[in-house]
This record gives C-alpha cells, sequence and structure tokens, in this order.
C-alpha cells in the first residue's frame, strides 16, 4: 500500500515532550524476534545483549533451543519470563519484576507476558507481545483490541513492545492506538523499519514496536546491526515522566 507524505511526516517532524536532564528515571530496552525455527545463531544475539546492557529484551519466536540458550546466556538478566513454543514470547529483565502473568488469545493460543517492573519507586507494566501474522488478520486485530483492553485499564504507565506483524501507517494500527490510549516511541525520529533485515538494500517495513502511554516519553528510538535474524533489532530509552493515572471502575 502506497504511503503518502502525510503519514510519513509526523515520525520525521513530530516531537516528543520535553524531558529536562535528570529530573524523570529512564529504562533501556532492547527487542529481537529471533526468527526461529531458521535461526540457530544464540552466540551472535547473546553477545550483542550482554554488550549492550539494557535493562529490559522483550523475545518474540522464541523455542525450547532459544530458551536453554537465553537463560544460559543472559546470566545479568535475574528477572525473567520464558513462554516457549514456536511463537513464544520471553521478558528477560535487570530490573525487578513482580505480578507476572502470562496471558493466551484466541484460536492458536498466542502467549503475550504482562509484568510489572519496578524502577526505583516507579513501577510500569510491560507488555511483551507478537501478535500473528496479517494473513489471519481478524485474529490479528482481534488480538489488538484485547491488548488494548489491558492497556487502557492499567492505572501504571504502559509500555507495549514486540513485533506487532503492522506498521504504524496501517487503518488498524491507528485504531490499536486509539482503543489502546498509546503513542509511538518512533515518532520525532524517522521510520525506523526492522524487517526483513536480509533485503538487498535495507529492511523497509516497521514492524516492531514500543507503544506508550502518556506519561512516558521516548528519549531515544533506534534499530540496531543485522545480528542473524530477519529482523533487526530495536532500542529505546524511556523516561518516566509523569505520574501513574487513574482509572474509572467504569470503563
Amino acid at each position: 500500500m502506497a504511503l503518502n507524505i502525510t503519514q510519513v511526516l509526523p515520525f520525521i517532524t513530530a516531537q516528543q515532550p520535553v524531558i529536562a536532564p535528570n529530573t524523570a528515571p529512564t529504562i533501556t530496552l532492547l527487542q529481537f524476534n529471533l526468527c526461529c525455527p531458521h535461526n540457530d545463531d544464540h552466540r551472535r544475539i547473546i553477545d550483542f545483549i550482554n554488550q549492550r546492557q539494557p535493562d529490559l529484551v522483550v523475545f518474540s519466536e522464541v523455542n525450547q533451543s532459544w530458551k536453554q540458550a537465553i537463560e544460559a546466556g543472559l546470566i545479568d538478566y535475574p528477572y525473567r519470563k520464558v513462554q516457549a513454543t514456536d511463537d513464544g514470547v520471553a521478558l528477560f529483565s535487570r530490573l525487578p519484576l513482580s505480578d507476572i502473568q502470562v496471558k493466551f488469545f484466541g484460536p492458536t493460543q498466542r502467549p503475550r507476558i504482562q509484568a510489572v517492573v519496578e524502577k526505583g519507586e516507579k513501577r510500569i507494566l510491560i507488555i511483551a507481545a507478537h501478535p500473528i501474522v496479517p494473513k489471519w488478520l481478524t485474529i490479528r486485530n482481534a488480538e489488538f483490541d484485547a491488548i488494548a483492553r489491558d492497556a487502557r485499564m492499567s492505572s501504571l504507565p504502559v509500555v507495549v513492545a514486540g513485533d506487532m506483524n503492522c506498521t504504524q501507517f496501517s487503518v488498524y494500527f491507528s485504531k490499536f492506538l486509539s482503543d489502546s490510549g498509546l503513542h509511538d516511541s518512533q515518532l520525532g525520529y524517522g521510520i525506523q523499519s526492522s524487517w526483513p533485515s536480509e533485503f538487498p538494500f535495507t529492511p523497509f517495513l516497521p514492524l516492531d514496536h514500543y507503544l506508550l502511554s502518556d506519561e512516558l516519553t521516548s528519549v531515544r528510538s533506534q534499530t540496531g546491526p543485522f545480528v542473524g535474524s530477519d529482523h533487526l533489532p530495536v532500542y529505546a530509552e524511556i523516561a518516566i515522566s509523569g505520574n501513574p493515572k487513574v482509572v474509572s471502575a467504569s470503563r
């Protein structure tokens, strides 16, 4: 589907809210779609993560082989949850995690992980998800609806992270943002295409996202280098710039 300039401009010209230096705590995140079972280059990705040392890492497409590799290789991440299938997800953290849940969606029983991340006195809900490919559009969009409900009902700041199998130029993605009350971490940083990483010139689809509630601000957003998967890693630094919201019981 062709893009027009009005779709692209916000990602070049829009500005995240200004955060004064040292006034808001930040967390760093890195996410990978591991491309299992076609990618078994465990050491390359583990070494890259250990070099970058983000606070949290979100993985998509985690099978048993990858589960064993990342559990053994990421020793600096004591807080972790892995749900391993061919479409499994995992969350690894250097920061304390609590209230960890695995939710399974729809007829495909695709897992997503929800957990509360603690940074000092601040607490954030992170949702690690990998909705199904748009070949099954109705199923994917229904999972968008479920994630949006969880995000909207949270009294904590929210980060949704993962391979969403959708670009931000889709009407379904716009609806997802509207329903969830989240905004795109890439605004103002350009279009950060992450797939396919092995395309002859450059990736052309931005499928991997961080979506943030209004209490959170993106202060850095970028893709990383090719490290063996068909997706590039996507990195973000997020400032916790506001107070938790009050959620009405009638919502």
